[in-house]
């Protein structure tokens, strides 16, 4: 058994330890603090760039645990928040701030990592069940979607909510954001987050919970399984891909074979694929697509599920060269497809030999 702080000791179960790494910490000592902003705002921390401007970041304090304060931020909190600046008193003599240094401070760099631990009486391989992440397929520039993570090994506390943590990178900017989950209900071992874009190009500040995200953005979500059914530590992947509405003037309809036999049974799949304004393909359902011909038959069209829709088009017994044309949402698709249909090969049993004059 292993020796904890506060004499207490760990009997033989799995655990989950937390471990914390926080680097370039600045800390900012104020005096009298308690007249800094008055009642509204109060003290904060900006991120100083070389070229004099300032940036966001997220600012930490602790006047609880030594200096019989109230307020203490493990977390941190965005400067440019309210909830990011604080101010200690009420410009009375006996206020906390009155006539004290406060210490305020920010990380430039901050991670954490949990670790499945087990202590066991043995050398036999520990093995877990098999945990699965889930992110949609894609999401539009500026909206949220929803993380889920089912790991029963992670449900430790079968009387409690516990969290885990997820990783999601912008495949295009490389801003990260360490994502917390947590559990859906006391023994669920289901864990959940609504995790927020923003529509705006360039990398944003890593880790404050929001991602700039445009149109074409790969954003990978990663979770590390630490236990799995073999007994080892696997990263589990998704893909969720940006991409904005369906736009008529940038999707394309094509068919395949651009040429049948005009015999009434001869068919082609039309097929189309929905973009974006930016001409990114879209990689879900749910659209409403309507195709029309000049002439033959079309058959229903099929929502594939992954930005694609396609029919069947079953040719006429007249050669004609058919031209197909489609809507989106009620939108017209600027793009059109054709099809020949054309005579098919002689037969014998039914070519005619005639002759004009007959005499």
């Amino acid at each position: 058994m292993a020796l904890i702080p506060m004499a207490l000791f760990l009997v033989m179960d799995k655990y989950r330890a937390n471990l914390q790494a926080r680097l370039g910490e600045y800390h900012f000592i104020a005096n009298d603090a308690e007249t800094s902003g008055g009642t509204a705002d109060g003290l904060t921390v900006f991120l100083a760039n070389s070229d004099g401007s300032v940036v966001d970041t997220r600012v930490y304090w602790d006047d609880a645990t030594y200096l019989s304060g109230s307020s203490i931020l493990p977390d941190g909190e965005l400067a440019s928040t309210s909830a990011g600046k604080h101010t200690w008193g009420n410009f009375t003599s006996d206020s906390i701030g009155n006539n004290a240094y406060i210490d305020t401070y920010v990380y430039g760099l901050a991670s954490s990592y949990t670790a499945l631990t087990a202590i066991v009486s043995d050398d036999v391989l520990q093995t877990g069940i098999d945990g699965t992440l889930s992110t949609p397929q894609s999401s539009s520039p500026g909206s949220s979607f929803t993380i889920s993570v089912t790991e029963p090994d992670n449900n430790i506390l079968p009387a409690s909510i516990e969290t885990l943590s997820v990783v999601v990178v912008n495949g295009t900017t490389a801003e990260q954001e360490q994502l917390t989950l947590t559990e859906t209900g006391v023994n669920t071992g289901i864990f959940e987050v609504s995790f927020a874009t923003t529509d705006i190009a360039g990398a944003g500040t890593n880790n404050d919970g929001d991602m700039n995200v445009q149109s074409g953005d790969t954003l990978t979500s990663t979770y590390q399984d630490q236990l799995d059914s073999t007994g080892a530590s696997v990263d589990v992947t998704t893909d969720t891909e940006i991409v904005g509405v369906a736009a008529g003037g940038s999707s394309l309809i094509s068919s395949s074979p651009t040429s049948i036999v005009a015999d009434g049974s001869s068919t082609s799949t039309i097929t189309v694929q929905l973009k974006d304004v930016s001409g990114t393909n879209l990689v879900s359902g749910g659209d409403t697509v309507v195709l029309s011909e000049s002439a033959g038959s079309l058959g229903i069209v099929t929502d594939n599920g992954n930005g694609t829709y396609s029919a069947t088009l079953t040719s006429g017994t007249s050669t004609a060269t058919v031209t197909i044309t489609g809507t989106v949402n009620g939108g017209a698709i600027t793009d059109t497809a054709s099809v020949d249909f054309v005579a098919g090969a002689a037969v014998v049993g039914t070519s005619q030999i005639t002759a004009s004059p007959t005499s």
